[in-house]
């Protein structure tokens, strides 16, 4: 049914002015539980409950019609979920290669490899790689530290990197005759050509010049 545009009458129980498409006032036609309307309803229906009649009826009807709802647990229950990988598979994660083991738990491929050799890993020890590759698992590339150790020869190999990394710039500027100032990647500190490149107020600590 097609309705008509909105029209204004007056309601003739409450004698408010409303509008709407329909000649009906929404707060005195539709019925509304009051508490003690509601109290009563359920003191009515108390303690009662289907006749034997009925509740067969309806016994009856959901064995015949199973199609309106889908069982999910009996298609899924004993069977394997499908994104279930197999013992021995592998993946990258943070920065390393896992392998799920037997038990079902994902472990480091390195410390997996050198427990098949050695035995046990002890408490707080861990699998450095000596030529810093995480990816190159091979047995003469383990090496086991405590983690003060593992800590202490990263802190190096940083350094190192840092003051190669500063030379590389400096030696690029001195060839080039460049007049810039840059920023050298992984540390805190700028290259500068020459100190009429360097903005005004940066922190002079973290300057190198490429000219001494």
């Amino acid at each position: 049914m097609k309705l008509g545009p909105p029209i204004t009458f007056t309601c003739r129980i409450c004698g408010k002015e409303r509008t709407g498409v329909r000649r009906r006032c929404y707060e005195c036609t539709v019925f509304r539980q009051t508490p003690e309307s509601r109290e009563k309803l359920r003191q009515a229906n108390l303690g009662k409950r289907a006749s034997a009649v009925s509740r067969e009826k309806n016994a009856a009807w959901h064995k015949t019609h199973t199609d309106h709802y889908f069982d999910l647990g009996a298609t899924t229950r004993g069977k394997p979920p499908h994104n279930l990988l197999p013992v021995g598979t592998e993946r990258k994660s943070n920065g390393h290669i896992k392998v799920k083991c037997a038990d079902g738990k994902w472990r480091y491929r390195s410390r997996v490899m050198w427990e098949q050799v050695h035995g046990p890993i002890p408490k707080g020890m861990l699998i450095h790689h000596i030529n810093e590759d995480p990816f190159d698992d091979r047995m003469k590339n383990f090496q086991l530290v405590t983690r003060a150790e593992h800590a202490r020869i990263h802190a190096i190999l940083r350094s190192r990197c840092m003051e190669s990394a500063v030379e590389s710039t400096r030696r690029a500027f001195q060839e080039t005759g460049q007049r810039a100032f840059r920023v050298v990647a992984g540390t805190d500190k700028v290259i500068a050509s020459d100190p009429s490149v360097v903005p005004t107020g940066f922190d002079p600590s973290r300057i190198i010049f490429a000219q001494p």
